[in-house]
């Protein structure tokens, strides 16, 4: 990876696009979040893999195709940016972050409290997909499903 790449695509996941959802944390945050556009959270990086937090591994990297972008939304972070609440110094740094952090566990809690409408409900060190993104990336993390934290970012980027 580029020492001096500063650039990471957000990608998000529609709803409408996976009615059977990948997992029952998809549907809890698309049911609960009013039937948001979206259901799921991925960091891409330039080398190809992506980073998120699912059911199982928690925080984890994997290599992910997006063969039908048409399932997704796409927005480009530059990681230096002072607008949002963290900055890095290029790609790599967030890249090694992401991997030092694999294995976190995932934030049930968290989901079940935006289940409940309690965001507060969850557990700090545990992260659900949008919530880890929108931890590296400086946002306040709770209460943000991925349709939210998809405004949010585009607000800030246009």
């Amino acid at each position: 990876m580029e020492e001096n790449n500063q650039i990471v695509t957000i990608a998000f996941k529609k709803s409408f696009y996976d009615w059977h959802f990948d997992s029952m944390p998809a549907f809890f945050i698309w049911f609960f979040s009013g039937f948001g556009k979206h259901c799921h959270t991925e960091l891409m990086f330039p080398n190809g893999w992506s980073c998120s937090a699912e059911p199982g591994p928690g925080i984890r990297m994997k290599r992910i195709r997006y063969s039908h972008p048409e399932r997704w939304d796409f927005l480009h972070w530059n990681v230096t940016d002072p607008r949002f609440g963290k900055q890095y110094k290029n790609v790599k740094e967030l890249h090694n972050l992401c991997l030092d952090l694999q294995g976190t566990p995932y934030d049930w809690p968290g989901i079940i409290g935006q289940a409940i409408g309690n965001p507060g409900f969850n557990e700090t060190e545990y992260y659900f997909c949008s919530e880890f993104v929108a931890w590296l990336m400086g946002f306040k993390r709770y209460h943000l499903d991925p349709s939210i934290l998809y405004r949010k970012t585009k607000e800030i980027i246009g």
